[in-house]
Order: structure tokens, then sequence, then C-alpha cells
């Protein structure tokens, strides 16, 4: 039989085997207490269980939703250029990539992530997302808007998604994506 919430293995009325001739029926009787007590300790055990899983998923979800706020506080006006380069040399891939046609996630991620830094930091409030798609390849800003979307999805929910766009971020604040 499974075990449910609040469901004992064995019914409550132990009556009828009490009522046997011989001790057959006490000892069952004896079981099925010792059964339901089991039960009510394997509950408990797997509500706390519940509860640390519980706890461990929100300090999870904190502290990537930490890192994407970290992520958002750059100051704004970074040049197209130095945002790409940025993003290159975390993700060890060639600018050229960056702005080419290919659709593998090797190459498709940083894109992304160029992509939603170029939004947020490129002339921030007047760069529209047909000049970004320009930037990288002639892309439609309809594929830009996806990306960003992507990026921003990425952020919250993959931490090494989210560490690497921190480390973006730094070279971003440090202006050592230069080069």
């Amino acid at each position: 039989m499974e075990i449910r919430n609040g469901q004992r293995l064995l019914p409550k009325d132990y009556r009828p085997l009490l009522s046997r001739p011989d001790k057959r029926g006490e000892r069952v009787a004896v079981l099925c207490a010792q059964v339901n007590g089991l039960q009510a300790k394997l509950n408990a055990a797997l509500a706390e269980l519940e509860a640390e899983r519980d706890a461990r998923r929100k300090a999870e979800a904190d502290a990537l939703a930490a890192r994407a706020e970290r992520v958002l506080q750059i100051g704004p006006n970074i040049e197209i250029e130095i945002i790409i380069n940025a993003v290159c040399s975390v993700f060890g891939v060639k600018p050229a990539d960056l702005i080419g046609t290919s659709r593998e996630r090797v190459f498709a991620r940083p894109r992304q992530l160029a992509m939603f830094f170029a939004r947020k930091y490129w002339q921030p409030g007047s760069v529209s997302l047909p000049a970004i798609g320009r930037s990288f390849g002639n892309r439609d800003h309809t594929t830009v808007k996806a990306a960003i979307t992507q990026a921003e999805r990425l952020m919250k929910l993959d931490p090494m998604f989210a560490e690497r766009a921190e480390t973006v971020v730094r070279l971003l604040l440090n202006g050592s994506a230069n080069g």
C-alpha cells in the first residue's frame, strides 16, 4: 500500500481482530498500531524534508534574484563595442562569432546577453531595437526583443549564466573590456 498524507495503512477498527479466540488477533492489532505509529513518524519526517527543500529553493531563488539585481546596476551610456568585447572575453568567443549568423548555443547565449546589455546601457532610453539589431549583424527587432527576454529569463533561472553576467558587469564597471 502507498503512504499518503493523512491516510492509515490499516483499518482503524481492530475490534473484530481482538474477538478471535487465540492471541493472533491481539498480536495483529498491536502490529497495526505499531505500523500506524511508524507511518505518523514517516509523515512527520517527510513534512520536515519538504520544509527544508522549500527553504533551500527560496534561498537559491533569492540569491539568483540578487545576482540579477546587481547586473542591472551599471551606469548608463557604455559603447556597444565595449559591451561586445566584455561579453566575448567572458564567454570565450570572438566578436565576429557574436555578430555572426550561427544559432549554436555557444554563440547565441553570449549574443543574447550582449543584446540585453546593449538595450540597458548603450544610449539608454534612446536606442531602438532595430539599432541594436543592426549592431548584431542586421537582425530584426523582434529577434532582439526575444534575445533580451531570454537573457533576463536565463539570469533568473541559470546560476552559471547569472555568474557570467556578473563577470561582464565587473568588466564593464572596471573598463577593462576595451581591448
